[in-house]
């Protein structure tokens, strides 16, 4: 509502108060200035007219105090009231004033000598008589007085008056106080989430809150990067089982586990972690809760640095934990684990082992119809994935696992787009994921009969590590098992690392498979990245509709591995499928490399093995714009270092030692993405995977903040 000055009335020096001073227990403002030897009253009329009230207006008794007027204070201005109410102001003064003054007991009074009274809604308009004051001041003031002599305590005639006028004092004097505390709390909370989201590089919150000094004994958060000494990811576990529906059927699979911390001379230089610390991985039971742990080979996977709980049970905490555990103290060390079930994997870093954190798992399968092999690497949970897989050939399903790490229940919803554009989801909103707990969805029940599905998982009241499972069994036919994580986030400029080109005399093939989250038709454009340079393929420039998703055969690649380069006009996601198969009636695998967004820190991964099984690796590293690299392999607990060169526009293929348990790789100059191809060889044919390498975080940004407390 408009709010108005104070005015003096006709033959009285008691002020009349402001709708507002009921509220903000404001003192008593200085009276108007004189202008031009009349002081002009809310009313419109100069004192040279003012005889009677105004028109409408009921005389006030003279033996009532003026309404608002408190018994303890004097009406009669004081001379330093009047100095400022005849003191010229500057139109910015005036405004400094009024948007700078505080709230409260010791708010003043503000001025306004223009020709407008800021206070009234409309312009004020000359009078017949040239008052600049103007008829409509006049009825605001009448309608004013009207409106409170409906309430007691605005009627001083009435005779509970005195009291009630008290009693609604001491209440708006307490609601003050209150908005103040609040305004003051906002302030400091405003200021302290400022400082941890990077908007402001430091906070004093003494300072913020008016005292000198901070907390004694307390020394202040020194701002700049910090070496991070607690870090944590998820593993998905076995992809193939957990779903909520015994009608499915679900054959039993294990996994192994491996995760550690870079080794030191992955290290760059001025990154020196000190004192204790450990890597320490933990299975949690489905829904949170405590429950069966991987038996067997588990035990017999894990090494020496698993852990059983002493009573041969799993030990329930409020993690959900299984008590089946495995821990490393050794920087280029990998604590190891098997687990079967309907398990998933917290892995956790403390101390001088929190930077570069990292782990991978990996499933593999000789016997028939179960044939396929599988890697992932463990991720951070995040409330935004995408993830590009699967499709709508016989016998092909694909599971959709998501994982909640924290202690809350989240809340994901899933969106799904398709070949001729956003699918209409069944089921996909609002699936709840209990705290510490894993769910897991069949896809095709979400966008049945997809044929070129994109998913995209969001999430509120908490992150999920989001993973797309997926096993494609024709008939009796093994075609291929994948388990794929997110791909890089919508972008025009996107790169995947790795891209085996078919094998020549086979039924081989590659795709590359393109989504448009947008609402903007996207003209996409491809090349591959080879060691010599960028080269063309065949199918390099492609026109995909907005919300739709195509896949675009590079089945042309040179022989080798090479990366492939995403351009597009609007944002995109991509990923890689390849597969292998000696022939078209053959038993074959797949695989799916996502987009990696190329990074100038540190990248690496433990390589997970299962059994004593043989598994082949290479690694594949593009860039952009160049790069240069050492390459830090860890092997029996031995660390070695070499130097690798990449060409802008580039990619380079090193074949990896077998027994290599963990690669590292050190950006010196650049930038790059990285990804291991896994494969296995048998006299059926070869299995092949995926692993994209992840950043492995060293530093993380803190903000100063003096702390104070009352």
């Amino acid at each position: 509502m408009p709010r108005r000055r104070r005015r003096t009335d006709k033959g009285s020096d008691a002020q009349q108060p402001r709708v507002d001073d009921f509220f903000y227990d404001n003192p008593d403002a200085p009276e108007d200035a004189a202008q031009g030897g009349e002081t002009p009253h809310g009313d419109g009329r100069s004192d040279g007219d003012a005889d009677g009230p105004p028109k409408g207006a009921e005389p006030e008794s003279a033996d009532a105090p003026a309404s608002g007027d408190r018994p303890d204070e004097s009406s009669a201005p004081s001379e330093e009231q009047d100095e400022r109410a005849t003191e010229p102001e500057s139109v910015a003064d005036q405004q400094g004033t009024r948007a700078d003054r505080p709230v409260g007991l010791e708010a003043e009074q503000v001025e306004w000598p223009d020709e407008r009274d800021p206070w009234v809604e409309g312009p004020a308009e000359p009078d017949e008589d040239g008052e600049q004051t103007g008829r409509q001041r006049a009825q605001g003031e009448e309608d004013f007085a009207l409106r409170r002599r409906g309430h007691p305590e605005d009627d001083p005639a009435h005779p509970d008056h005195d009291a009630l006028a008290a009693a609604r004092r001491r209440r708006l004097r307490a609601g003050g106080r209150w908005v103040r505390l609040a305004a003051v709390v906002a302030v400091a909370g405003t200021l302290v989430w400022a400082a941890g989201s990077g908007q402001i590089g430091s906070v004093d919150l003494a300072q913020a809150l008016g005292h000198e000094e901070s907390t004694p004994g307390e020394s202040p958060q020194t701002a700049g990067l910090s070496v991070i000494t607690d870090a944590g990811v998820a593993c998905v576990g076995p992809e193939l089982v957990g779903l909520d529906d015994p009608s499915v059927p679900e054959s039993e699979q294990t996994i192994s586990v491996w995760a550690g911390s870079a080794p030191s001379e992955a290290l760059p230089e001025g990154i020196t972690p000190t004192g204790d610390g450990a890597v320490t991985l933990d299975v949690i039971a489905p829904g949170g809760a405590a429950g069966e742990a991987a038996e067997g080979d588990a035990q017999e996977d894990a090494g020496e640095g698993a852990a059983e709980d002493p009573g041969g049970s799993p030990a329930e905490d409020p993690g959900g934990s299984t008590g089946q555990s495995a821990q490393t103290a050794t920087r280029g060390d990998a604590a190891k684990l098997a687990v079967s079930g309907a398990h998933w994997v917290r892995v956790g870093a403390a101390g001088s082992m929190g930077a570069g954190l990292a782990a991978s798992q990996v499933s593999v399968s000789l016997q028939e119809q179960e044939r396929g092999l599988a890697t992932a690497a463990c991720l951070e949970a995040r409330d935004d994935t995408w993830l590009v897989g699967g499709g709508n050939e016989v016998g092909r399903v694909e599971r959709l696992v998501l994982v909640n790490p924290t202690g809350n229940p989240v809340t994901a919803d899933v969106e799904v787009l398709g070949a001729l554009g956003v699918v209409e989801v069944a089921g996909g909103r609002g699936v709840v994921v209990p705290a510490h707990g894993r769910q897991v969805l069949l896809l095709d029940a979400l966008a049945p009969g997809e044929d070129r599905p994109v998913v995209h998982v969001t999430s509120v009241g908490g992150p999920v590590m989001a993973a797309l499972g997926e096993r494609w069994l024709e008939g009796t036919l093994d075609r291929g098992r994948e388990l794929t994580t997110g791909t890089a986030a919508p972008a025009t400029s996107l790169l995947i690392p790795a891209v085996p080109a078919p094998r020549a005399d086979s039924a081989d093939t590659a795709q590359v498979r393109v989504g448009v989250p947008g609402a903007e038709t996207a003209v996409v454009q491809l090349r591959a990245l080879t060691s010599e340079g960028p080269v063309r393929v065949a199918n390099d420039v492609t026109t995909v509709n907005a919300g739709a998703v195509t896949d675009i055969d590079i089945s042309d690649l040179p022989v080798g591995t090479h990366a492939i380069e995403v351009v597009a006009d609007t944002p995109v996601v991509a990923a890689a499928q390849v597969q292998r198969r000696t022939d078209p009636e053959s038993v074959g695998d797949l695989a799916w490399v996502p987009a990696v967004a190329p990074t100038d820190g540190l990248l690496g991964v433990p390589l997970a093995h299962r059994g004593d099984q043989e598994l082949g690796r290479q690694l594949s590293v593009a860039s952009l714009e160049g790069a240069g690299l050492a390459v830090v392999s860890v092997s029996g607990g031995v660390s070695e270092s070499a130097p690798l060169e990449v060409p802008a526009g580039g990619q380079v293929a090193v074949a990896l030692d077998p027994e290599i348990e963990g690669i590292w790789l050190q950006v010196t100059n650049g930038s790059a993405s990285a990804a291991v191809i896994t494969s296995v060889e048998d006299e059926l044919g070869t299995l092949v995977a995926g692993l994209p390498v992840p950043e492995a975080p060293l530093t993380r940004q803190v903000r100063s903040v003096a702390p104070w407390l009352p």
